[in-house]
């Protein structure tokens, strides 16, 4: 959601939807109850926790939920504030941090002293204050014309789950601990040939391409009802490392070099054949929640093909100096397409158009992924940084992975293919990542995003990974022409 509001006057009873947030030292709760009266009576939606916040809410979530949704942030200063200690800085910390993402020029944080006093935060006395003293009336009346006079800030992110539920912040997900999960070998099983596409149909079909599983470890798998079923698929690429589901609809995505084909499982056949890119070959593709239309990403450029096979208009991501490659895209359950783009992960409009970029990683990113509730997005490099966003955007983790290349990477450098090396679990708690092409320290590590919680499984030249749809404890791994299932669980 993106929210842009132009005030353009300030007048008495303005219904401008305008959330300031306010935050106070518990002694100066008077002047904070009286602001907040004032600033309803003149339209403005202020939030303060003592009259927002309901039992049994997590008072430290909403809070920072209120932080990242506020227009403004009023800060009020006063000589017992700046001697405090406690949440109330560590509300600051959080607004100054969120301003430093912002433009130079953008207003957001407004100091409010109520007597002579400096403001404890260096950032804080670099910008210019309101005093409500001697006259509180006339400070009053210059937070009014800056509120509504100003262009309200609000932070240009997507936010990608429902509104109803608190964004996560970088508290929220435990630094990363070794020990307490451990993975057992289930089944092992060899193909003729190379597997360069793992994934599911439904809740219990495994889909592979190229190479054929024999009998036996076809019946070794099915014995320990870890499928009812295995297709083959033979693609003409296997860049994507799977084939693009929407289980709603129970159509497919199948990439060509060029070229893309939708269908519908029911019957078998084709819906459609779009030509998305005659110069360059393709690398990703995922569907929109409502299954309607199809993100694909190639060099350069990222384009939506409709249900239909009719193409909006692909937006170009290169220049001159440099291509980029759209090497991985993840759409649903997201009302917005999250790729990578070179080393930059961004997030576009359903059309196509860039929104936001989320960040830039120190090399190139191989895979992107939205987690089932479309809480958490993550990216990984080629150099094997792990990064995770919340639904707005906003980085709350970083991990290290495996590197995919042996020397030290930079930007620019490409991963041989955007195989699925990045992979949340069916009930959002586990986050695998391995090596797109082997790497140097071949093996699939796993992050507990619950609790922080790390593991490593020594599975040389893994390169794809496929979490089990129905059962979130079944992890499905790929290297070279052998796939593996791997039970995940707490150690006793």
């Amino acid at each position: 959601m993106i929210w842009v509001c132009v005030y353009t006057s300030l007048v008495p009873e303005a219904k401008q939807n305008i959330r300031v947030f306010i935050n106070y030292a518990r002694e100066d709760i008077a002047w904070a109850q009286r602001l907040y009266v004032d600033l309803v009576q003149h339209g403005i939606e202020p939030w303060l926790d003592l009259v927002k916040l309901l039992p049994g809410q997590s008072w430290k979530r909403e809070i920072r939920k209120a932080i990242r949704e506020a227009n403004f942030v009023i800060t009020l200063i006063s000589s017992r504030s700046v001697e405090k200690r406690g949440f109330v800085n560590a509300e600051i910390r959080e607004c100054l941090d969120l301003l430093n993402e912002l433009p130079e020029a953008t207003v957001f944080m407004l100091p409010v002293r109520l007597e002579p006093c400096d403001p404890s935060f260096e950032r804080l006395r670099e910008l210019h204050w309101v005093d409500l003293f001697p006259s509180y009336e006339a400070g009053l009346e210059k937070l009014l014309r800056v509120m509504f006079n100003e262009r309200p800030h609000k932070r240009n992110l997507t936010r990608v789950a429902d509104a109803s539920s608190a964004a996560l912040g970088k508290g929220d997900i435990p630094k990363p601990t070794r020990g307490g999960l451990t993975a057992k070998q289930v089944v092992k099983a060899k193909a003729t040939f190379r597997i360069d596409v793992l994934c599911f149909f439904d809740h219990d079909v495994l889909v592979l391409g190229s190479g054929h599983l024999d009998e036996n470890s076809t019946r070794d798998i099915k014995n320990h009802r870890l499928v009812r079923q295995i297709e083959y698929r033979h693609p003409p690429t296997g860049m994507d490392g799977r084939f693009s589901d929407h289980k709603q609809t129970q159509r497919h995505v199948e990439l060509g070099y060029h070229e893309i084909v939708i269908f519908d499982r029911v019957t078998g056949k084709s819906l459609a054949e779009a030509n998305c890119d005659s110069y360059s070959t393709i690398c990703s593709a995922d569907w929109s929640p409502d299954g309607a239309c199809v993100a694909v990403g190639s060099v350069n450029f990222l384009t939506i093909v409709k249900l239909n096979g009719d193409l909006l208009p692909k937006e170009n991501y290169g220049n001159e100096r440099r291509s980029a490659d759209i090497t991985s895209v993840a759409w649903q359950p997201s009302i917005n397409p999250l790729f990578g783009s070179s080393s930059d992960v961004c997030v576009s409009n359903p059309e196509g158009k860039l929104i936001r970029k989320l960040a830039q990683m120190p090399a190139s990113v191989t895979c992107v992924a939205i987690e089932p509730r479309a809480r958490i997005m993550a990216a990984v490099d080629v150099a094997g940084d792990v990064m995770m966003f919340n639904e707005y955007g906003e980085l709350i983790a970083q991990r290290e992975g495996l590197p995919s290349l042996a020397g030290p990477p930079h930007v620019g450098e490409y991963a041989f293919h955007a195989s699925r090396s990045l992979e949340f679990s069916s009930d959002s708690r586990f986050l695998a990542q391995c090596a797109c092409t082997g790497g140097t320290k071949g093996g699939i590590n796993i992050f507990d995003v619950r609790d922080g919680r790390t593991l490593f499984i020594d599975a040389p030249e893994t390169n794809l990974l496929a979490w089990h749809p129905a059962n979130p404890g079944i992890l499905v791994s790929a290297s070279a022409d052998q796939i593996t299932f791997w039970s995940i669980a707490e150690s006793d």
